[in-house]
């Protein structure tokens, strides 16, 4: 429902503000905004989907190297939930638009695998940005 607006208007003024926008009494609005659980179990299933991906497409290399680096888009506010769920990351500000952050990913298995990103490769701006 916040989509769009400034993060800092608060839940009620963006309940009153999409009911005017669609016309309709506030208490008729619905609220389809994900709670932090779903974004989780989201963030999780485009984990399970990208090893999928990517084990079919180092099979069709038949690659030794199994490093491949891969480019993720996303909104900030994505990003940055996805760094501190699985990352442990310290995000001390919100993620910048057109900003690169890197994240190292290592997987046992399929449901097993290990989120890394350095401090310093985090929300770095785009002018800056060097990627290996």
């Amino acid at each position: 429902m916040r989509e769009g607006l400034h993060k800092g208007i608060s839940a009620l003024d963006a309940l009153e503000l999409k009911a005017a926008q669609l016309n309709i009494p506030v208490d008729e609005v619905i609220d389809t905004t994900e709670t932090p659980e779903q974004i989780i179990e989201r963030q999780r299933q485009f984990l399970l989907y990208l090893y999928d991906d990517l084990t079919q497409y180092a099979r069709a290399i038949d690659s030794g190297d199994r490093t491949l680096n891969i480019v993720c888009i996303s909104h900030g506010a994505f990003i940055k939930r996805f760094l501190i769920n699985y990352a442990n990351a310290q995000v001390d500000s919100g993620i910048e638009n057109c900003s690169v952050s890197i994240m190292n990913v290592e997987w046992r298995s399929k449901e097993d695998f290990t989120c890394s990103a350095k401090k310093d490769e985090i929300n770095v701006r785009c002018e800056a940005a060097f990627i290996p």
